[in-house]
This record gives C-alpha cells, structure tokens and sequence, in this order.
C-alpha cells in the first residue's frame, strides 16, 4: 500500500516557514512561503520535497527571513505578503533595468555578450547591488539583449514620429562573406534639436541589386512606422545598381529624392584605380603579401625581431605590417606607410627566410627591389593628402556648407598638384639620387602615370556622380555655402535662389523668410573684425 498523499495542511505543518493560502480567483488553498510569497509546489510528480528544500535554502529565503525577523526585533510591525511581494517587484524591476543598461553597454561597446561570464561580469555582479543576480552571457543575448533592443526601437520610433527622414545604405560582406545590407536613418530630433543617426536594419541577402537594396530599405522604414513619402535624401556609394533603385523608387512613387553619392566612396575609386595600374603592380603586390606575411607564422615574427633588433629598432619601434582589407584603399595606405619604413628589416627577412613559401613569393617580385622601394616611396607622398581628406569626408563632422569648398576646391587642387608633388620629398629625393639615370627615370615615369590616372579618374567619377543637374547635391551644397557666415557676403541673397534647400527639411518653407533676412542682415566675421 503506497504513501499518504501529503495535503497543503501536511506541509505547513511540517515546515514553519510555508502557511496556506487562497486564490481569490479560484478559491483553491495553495501551500506559499511566509517570507518571499512564492508558491510551492505540492504535485507528487514534480518532486516537492526536492523543491521546497531547494526554495529553503536559497540566499533568496534567507534573506527575506532575516529581514522579517529583524524587524520584529526592531519593533517594528512585521511585512505583510503584499507588502514583500511589492518591495521584491520594485527590487526585480530595478536589476531587470541595470541588467538591460549593462547589455546596453556592451552592445554598443561591440563587446560580445559573453563578456558577461568573465571578470567584466564579475565586476558589475560585486560592485552594483541590482546586477548580484546578472544572468549568464547566453541568457542575456536571448532574452535581454532583444528586450533592449526593442525598447530602443521604441523610443526611437516615438522620436522620429512627426519627422522627415534620409537614408543611408550599404551593402558590405559579413565576416563570412555573404552580401549583408545596412540600413541607417537619419534625422533632427525635434525634442532636442539635435541630428541623430541610427542604424535600424541589418538584412543578410543572396546578392547586392536594386531590388534587394530597395526591399532592405523599405522593411527598414515599415520598422519606424515611415514610408518613402518621408523620405528626403538618400545615401549610397556611387555603386550603378544604387542609383537604379532610387531612380526606380522616385518612378514607382511619383516623388523626388535628393540622390547623394558617398564622395569618400568615389574617392576610393579613383585611387583603387590607379593603384591597380600595372606600372604599380610591383609595389601593390609587395604591400599586400608584406601585410599577409606574419599570418598565423610566429616564428617568421619572431625572426623579424630579431632581424629588426640587429639593425637598432627595439620595442615600439619594431612595427609589423597591417593585413591589407580588399577594396579599401586606407587600409592599403596604412600598409604602405608601414612597409616604407620597415623596408630594410622587411627585404631581409624575406631575403633570408628560404623555408616560407610566402617569403619565395615576395622575393619574386624584389628583383629589382631599390626601384619598388623608390616607387612606393613616391605612392605613399602622393596618396597622403588625400587621405587626411578622405578622413575628413568620413568623420560625420563636416557640414554641408564645407562640402562645395572641400569637394570642388581642395581636393580639386590636391589631386590637380598630384604630378608636380612627384618626387619632392626628402626621402624620396635622397632614393631616386641613389638610382642609375634610367632606374629613376622608370620610377618617375610609372609615378607620373600613377597621379594621371588617378587624376582623370577621380574627375570622370565626380563629372558622372556629382553633376550639376538641377535639385542634386551639387546643387544643394551651393546653396548650403550661404549659411557659412564667411560666404554669405559672396552669395545671392535672394530667399527664393534657397527656397529648395529648405524644401529638403521643411514643409513649411515660408515661415522660414524672416529668420532669413533677419541671418542676412547679421555682421559677417570679416565685417566684425574690420570695425
């Protein structure tokens, strides 16, 4: 004959710590704790002597135990089940906060969410009372990370609700290789008077075209409650398949986008073309395979240590070559520069190194190794200047009156003095004076042709992508030059020569006309400095 069922009225007395009661809504008697209002399990099927026990030794029991306690000690009237259960919601709902913030900060740190089982979760768990109960990495990126996600999302959709919107999208390999499309929008909050960028939509796709492109943007815009209606400007790189989907998309919706090519994009272009020249082959491929060189190879590092140690360089000024990313120009240039410098302690290792199949291949192209050295000295001069525009272009600092002087003006006339610039430099004059009369007279030639190309390139793409149709960006960076208090003098003064660049953020263009002439009428610094 089996065992006794054990009744609600069995356990309470058996434990003092448990009491009975009732459902309100079911009038049925259930077994809870005194102290943490948690309902226990009574079910003969799922163990509840194993999960009382468990419930009653928890740090969790303990703690509200000894809180009750002392507080009976105290004098003090002893916590109502309502009034603990409200005080561990308001505990519960500040950890489910600071929980939420933590995964916050490390998502937009790019910190993986595993962090969270190592020394930074550690961390966080001893030193903020509301994070002791932090789950483990994988429950936060399950279950929290999406939560913050979506709460951001939220606020994001609530501050955009009533505004105009542009886009920003490109498409860009993932790690593992698959066409992945990211879509950012961006936007002034009229809360704070501020513009605000976000990136709203990551979609994976089976290839890069104008409708994929245009289907990610539309499940991007869907997912802030807007539609092409609200939307003002689109950006992209100079890509023809970016500039169907937006001709496209003005056809289909009967309306008119500002088209904006990403001049950064059309900079890398230009110098990937010429880069590419087969009078640079020689240097392009040393820089690449000098980047590539000290992959998964550390005791060829470890020889070029010493090598460089030998030759006087020690700690910091030992400095390996970056691994070379395809189609990004900067990152060559960056590999470049290394190479330059390290250039001696680079030809020897790869001179000695006869068991490193990648060292036989950079030797194959050292055969005429002073005149690869002269010619990427000559690269790295001319590709400087652009660089330090191309940084300018990407810092998300420039305003859009800066952009006709930068884009038609200086790099213009950087790229027109690429030719006369050859050979300048110190170091590359001390170089070339080593050379026989016909190894320098090569290197020039190859570096001449080098800045030509670039130089028509970089004109053919910026004639093709930046022309001066009307309502273009050109177009709108003219009329942008007019809120440059040191331009203003210089321009057109009319409201209706800029009634188009209002047009792009506002509705109401007219309530604009007073602030106008009354900014038109304000001192420019030069007059301000004159008086």
């Amino acid at each position: 004959m089996g065992r006794k069922r054990k009744t609600v009225d069995d356990w309470s007395k058996e434990h003092e710590d448990l009491q009975i009661a009732t459902k309100d809504s079911e009038g049925t008697r259930t077994l809870v704790c005194k102290y943490c209002n948690t309902e226990m399990v009574t079910d003969p099927a799922k163990k509840p002597y194993d999960r009382i026990r468990e419930h009653l030794m928890s740090s969790r029991h303990k703690k509200f135990k000894t809180a009750s306690k002392e507080a009976e000690t105290a004098g003090t009237s002893q916590q109502t089940l309502f009034d603990m259960s409200c005080r561990q919601r308001a505990k519960e709902t500040e950890a489910d906060g600071v929980i939420h913030d933590f995964v916050r900060a490390l998502a937009y740190s790019g910190i993986s969410m595993h962090q969270a089982d190592g020394p930074l979760g550690d961390f966080a768990r001893k030193y903020c009372k509301a994070a002791k109960t932090m789950p483990t990495g994988q429950r936060l990126r399950l279950k929290y990370l999406k939560e913050a996600f979506d709460k951001d999302m939220e606020k994001i959709r609530d501050d955009m609700r009533d505004v105009k919107v542009s886009v920003i999208v490109d498409e860009s390999p993932d790690i593992t290789g698959v066409p992945t499309i990211n879509t950012l929008l961006c936007y002034y909050s009229q809360k704070n008077v501020k513009k605000h960028v976000v990136l709203v939509d990551v979609d994976r796709v089976n290839a890069s075209n104008s409708y994929t492109v245009a289907s990610a943007v539309i499940k991007a815009l869907l997912t802030v409650g807007k539609t092409w209606k609200d939307v003002v400007a689109v950006a992209t790189d100079s890509a023809e398949y970016m500039r169907k989907m937006v001709r496209e998309i003005c056809q289909a919706e009967g309306i008119q986008i500002l088209h904006v090519k990403d001049i950064a994009h059309l900079i890398h272009v230009s110098v990937d073309h010429a880069i590419s020249l087969p009078c640079m082959s020689d240097v392009r491929s040393v820089v690449i395979k000098f980047g590539a060189l000290f992959k998964h190879a550390n005791k060829l590092y470890q020889k070029y240590t010493e090598i460089c140690s030998s030759n006087g360089l020690f700690g910091p000024d030992i400095k390996k070559p970056p691994s070379v990313v395809p189609n990004r120009w900067q990152s060559f240039y960056k590999a470049l520069v290394v190479v330059v410098e390290m250039w001696s302690s680079l030809t020897e290792l790869a001179e000695s190194s006869h068991d490193s199949s990648k060292a036989e291949a950079i030797r194959g192209i050292l055969s005429e190794k002073e005149v690869v050295y002269a010619k990427a000295i000559l690269m790295r001069d001319a590709l400087g200047p652009l660089l330090e525009a191309q940084k300018t272009l990407e810092s998300g600092k420039l305003l859009m009156p800066s952009f006709d002087h930068l884009v038609n003006v200086k790099l213009q006339q950087i790229v027109g003095e690429l030719s006369a610039m050859i050979g300048k430099s110190d170091q590359a004059k001390a170089v070339l004076s080593t050379l026989p009369k016909r190894s320098a007279n090569l290197v020039k030639t190859c570096s001449e042709e080098f800045c030509t190309k670039l130089a028509t390139k970089w004109r053919c793409t910026l004639g093709r992508n930046v022309s001066e149709k009307e309502e273009n960006q050109l177009t709108l960076w003219k009329l942008g030059a007019v809120l440059d208090p040191f331009q203003k003098r210089l321009l057109g003064q009319s409201f209706e020569d800029y009634r188009p660049l209002f047009m792009s953020v506002t509705d109401n263009v007219d309530s604009l006309n007073d602030e106008f002439n009354q900014y038109l009428l304000e001192a420019s610094p030069q007059t301000q400095l004159s008086n």
